[in-house]
């Protein structure tokens, strides 16, 4: 069996890896753990509609908002982490990626 676990870090996140102790699920599992880094990236530079959504669409801007992408996302890996270890801990037979996967979402 195959499994997609949807992790945010928070306490009920915790609480619904500890609650699957009760779901009934096979010895034999394989889980995969998800978490969404949600990053707001600036427009592009060079277009003049830029300048009235976001002042600062300098290439330094950009870079700034790429170190905050890219702390986002090792923060999400980080969490993803210890989701792995709760899950380890509790199922010790599933199947779990040594490297849980933290996708970033760009808005802008």
């Amino acid at each position: 069996m195959k499994i997609l676990i949807g992790y945010d870090g928070s306490p009920s996140a915790d609480a619904a890896l500890d609650d699957l102790q009760r779901a009934g699920l096979p010895a034999d599992v394989e889980a995969e753990i998800l978490m969404i880094a949600e990053v707001w990236l600036p427009p592009p530079t060079g277009d003049d509609s830029t300048e009235n959504y976001l002042p600062d669409a300098s290439p330094e801007s950009a870079e700034k908002h790429s170190d905050s992408a890219d702390k986002a996302v090792i923060e999400a890996e980080t969490l993803c982490r210890c989701a792995k270890e709760r899950l380890q801990s509790n199922f010790p037979g599933w199947k779990i990626p040594a490297k849980p996967e933290a996708i970033a979402s760009a808005n802008g």
